[in-house]
């Protein structure tokens, strides 16, 4: 059998195929995060929100080669115009910093990512064990991740500790959450890249 708890997989294969034999071996199932997954001691209490707190993370696993898939740049654009435009926060970034020169094909402003690092930008560039990716996430009032696909265990790990998240409509989103509801969903990718 095939196991997805994504509906779009299912009737996607349930499309491609067209089978009946197929179709029975289709099922749907359930995700989520354990327990002890999200359990740990020490977790912080949310900063006020007179200075709000926003974490990027590149994938649960903490993949150095995921930051533009997952929207990285992106992240550092919305800075740059959240800061240019009087705003005061904190951008957290649980990744590898690419090197410049990719930094610059993606768009980003280096000079003002260098200004801004220390300040109102931190790097956090090593791996981090469970607890304090926990802690990180607890203490982030939004999590952003404007990906072309979906991580559904940083977007359940974001909702249990009571940190926002800004994702975007790609497949499976809709399991998790509806816009305005439990998150910001950002509309465009779907239609823009699947098909």
């Amino acid at each position: 059998g095939i196991f997805s708890h994504i509906p779009e997989t299912l009737e996607n294969l349930s499309l491609f195929f067209a089978n009946t034999d197929i179709d029975r071996k289709l099922f749907s199932s359930k995700i989520g995060l354990s327990l002890k997954a999200i359990a740990g001691q020490d977790i912080p209490e949310k900063a006020s929100l007179s200075r709000p707190t926003f974490l990027f993370v590149n994938s649960a696993n903490q993949n150095p080669a995921n930051f533009f898939r997952h929207g990285g740049h992106i992240v550092l654009r919305f800075w740059k115009e959240f800061i240019t435009n009087g705003r005061d926060g904190l951008l957290m970034l649980r990744c590898t910093k690419p090197s410049d020169e990719d930094l610059l094909d993606y768009g980003v402003d280096v000079p003002f990512l260098k200004a801004e690092t220390g300040r109102s930008i931190i790097w956090a560039e090593d791996y981090l064990a469970n607890h304090e990716m926990n802690a990180l996430m607890a203490s982030a009032h939004f999590f952003l991740l404007p990906s072309s696909s979906l991580h559904s265990v940083s977007i359940m790990q974001a909702m249990a500790f009571g940190t926002i998240p800004v994702v975007t409509d790609t497949v499976g989103t809709a399991v998790y959450l509806e816009d305005e509801e439990h998150g910001i969903v950002l509309r465009g990718v779907r239609a823009a890249i699947w098909h």
